[in-house]
């Protein structure tokens, strides 16, 4: 059953496209991938941003989110599309 996650204030919006989203397990945690295309002066990029996000139940049927780290882990060409995410861990 799906449920709202609470707590994210302050988290950038998201892409509304869920192509242009991934989730991936980080070690129990939610580590959130989307893709933001640059200002003026960056048109020909877009950057990758990235968040991790903490997770824990209470009251029963709350789930609430804690933002660990937020920010953009790449710039790359605008052509450029996140296909698959895997975490590693090494």
């Amino acid at each position: 059953m799906w449920r709202d996650l609470k707590g994210l204030e302050g988290l950038p919006k998201l892409p509304k496209s869920f192509s242009r989203l991934r989730l991936v397990n980080y070690d129990g945690k939610i580590a959130v991938l989307w893709e933001k295309s640059g200002g003026v002066s960056f048109m020909e990029k877009k950057m990758i941003w990235c968040a991790v996000i903490a997770v824990e139940r209470r009251s029963g049927q709350e789930i609430y989110g804690k933002i660990e780290w937020c920010d953009v882990v790449l710039t790359v060409p605008k052509s450029y599309c996140v296909l698959e995410s895997i975490a590693v861990t090494i």
